[in-house]
C-alpha cells in the first residue's frame, strides 16, 4: 500500500471510532500528505529535465563555428544550445556564402566552405567544455 491508502485507512478508522478530533487531524495530514506527494513528483521531473540536459550537454561538442554530436551529421545552432541549452538545428544555405540559419533564434553565420563535424578527441582544454575551434 502506498502512503496515501495508509493514512486514507487511518483517517477511516479514527472516523469509524467516533473521535472527531483526531479525525479532524488525520484529513489534514491526509492533506499534508497530497501536498508532499504532489512536491515529490514535480521534484522528480525537474531531475529528469536537468539530467537530460546535462546528458545532451555532455554529447555536444563546438567546432566550425557550430555545436556537433557524434549521432548526428547536422550542426546545432552556438547562440541556442549557449544561452538556451537547447538544441536546435541550424538551416544549411542552398546555395554559396548564404548564411546558415536558425529557425529558433535567427542566428546567421556566413561561411565560405561547408562546415564538417568534429573529427579528432575532444579534450578539456576549454573550460566550456566545446573543444577546439578552427
Amino acid at each position: 500500500m502506498g502512503i496515501l491508502a495508509d493514512v486514507r485507512e487511518v483517517a477511516d478508522l479514527v472516523r469509524k471510532v467516533g473521535d472527531m478530533d483526531l479525525y479532524r487531524k488525520m484529513i489534514d495530514l491526509q492533506s499534508e500528505v497530497i501536498e508532499l506527494a504532489d512536491k515529490n513528483s514535480q521534484l522528480t521531473q525537474t531531475v529528469n529535465e536537468l539530467t537530460a540536459k546535462l546528458a545532451l550537454t555532455e554529447t555536444m561538442k563546438f567546432h566550425d563555428h557550430f555545436y556537433w554530436r557524434d549521432v548526428d551529421p547536422e550542426p546545432y545552432c552556438p547562440r541556442c544550445f549557449d544561452v538556451d541549452r537547447k538544441a536546435v538545428h541550424v538551416i544549411r544555405p542552398r546555395a554559396g556564402s548564404l548564411p546558415w540559419k536558425c529557425p529558433q533564434c535567427k542566428f546567421e553565420v556566413r561561411l565560405n566552405a561547408v562546415p564538417s563535424g568534429p573529427k579528432f578527441a575532444i579534450t578539456d582544454a576549454d573550460p566550456l567544455g566545446r573543444g577546439p575551434i578552427d
